[in-house]
C-alpha cells in the first residue's frame, strides 16, 4: 500500500512539475471568465494574473443595446487598446493560457492590450473563451496582435461550470 502511495504521490508531483512554468491570465467582468480561470489556474498548479481595466467598465458600458456604449465603441474600433492596471514579467512561463469573455464575437481589447504588452517569442499560448459566441475569431485577433514566434493553439469555449477533468484533458492535449 505505502508503494502505491509513493507511487500516485510522485506522479501527482511530475504532473504538477509539468505545468508549474504556466500563466493563467483572465479579464473578467460578469465574473465567469474568473470563475474558468481559476479552475483552469487549479487544474494546473498554475500562477493566475487578472487583467484589470485602468477605467472600470459599468453595466451600462457594456450594454450591447446600447450602440454609444463603449462595449460598442471598443467593437467598432478594434485598435483601441483599453490600459490594464499592473504588469507581468512572462519570460519566466513556457506557456500562457488567456481567458476571456467573447464581446461582440472578439475578445474584449484590453485583451489584446495585454498580450501586446507581454514578449511571446517562443511561448505557447492557449486561448480560453467563455460565452455563447465566435471563439475562433477571438484567438485568431490576439494572435494578430501577438509576437509572430508565439505559438497559439486554436481558441477553445467552455463555460464557467465545465468539470476539472474535462479541462485538464483538453489543456493535457495542447500544452505536452
Amino acid at each position: 500500500m505505502k508503494k502505491i502511495l509513493v507511487l500516485l504521490s510522485l506522479c501527482f508531483i511530475l504532473i504538477s512539475g509539468l505545468y508549474a512554468d504556466t500563466l493563467v491570465a483572465y479579464f473578467s467582468y460578469t465574473g465567469e471568465a474568473q470563475e474558468l480561470a481559476i479552475t483552469v489556474a487549479d487544474v494546473l498548479d498554475a500562477d493566475l494574473f487578472q487583467v484589470v481595466p485602468s477605467l472600470s467598465y459599468t453595466d451600462e458600458e457594456v450594454n450591447r443595446k446600447n450602440k454609444d456604449s463603449r462595449y460598442a465603441f471598443e467593437a467598432g474600433h478594434p485598435g483601441s487598446r483599453p490600459a490594464f492596471d499592473g504588469s507581468i514579467d512572462a519570460s519566466s512561463y513556457d506557456t500562457i493560457v488567456l481567458v476571456y469573455p467573447v464581446w461582440y464575437r472578439r475578445c474584449p481589447n484590453i485583451m489584446c492590450t495585454f498580450v501586446e504588452s507581454l514578449h511571446l517569442d517562443g511561448k505557447k499560448v492557449v486561448p480560453l473563451a467563455v460565452g455563447k459566441h465566435w471563439v475562433k475569431r477571438s484567438g485568431k485577433r490576439l494572435k494578430k496582435v501577438a509576437d509572430k514566434g508565439a505559438i497559439f493553439v486554436k481558441a477553445k469555449r467552455f463555460n464557467s461550470d465545465v468539470l476539472d477533468q474535462e479541462i485538464m484533458d483538453y489543456l493535457k492535449s495542447v500544452i505536452d
